[in-house]
């Protein structure tokens, strides 16, 4: 389990499980699950359970993810 933080929205969380999903066009696509323990109580916006890897890989470079 690896711990992420998610600085657009104020929450913490770990990855938890990678699932891979099989798609014609994009080809191999790999899925992180993210099980969020704290989240922004003054905003009505909430984590996501799941982020595809390539668009969890840019959100780490850009810095929104840690």
């Amino acid at each position: 389990m690896y711990n992420s933080l998610d600085h657009t929205l104020n929450c913490h969380g770990f990855l938890v499980n990678k699932k891979r999903y099989i798609d014609m066009i994009e080809d191999d696509i790999y899925v992180w699950e993210i099980n969020w323990f704290k989240q922004d109580n003054e905003s009505n916006r909430t984590c996501v359970p799941y982020l595809e890897e390539e668009g969890l890989k840019l959100s780490i470079v850009v810095g929104t993810i840690e």
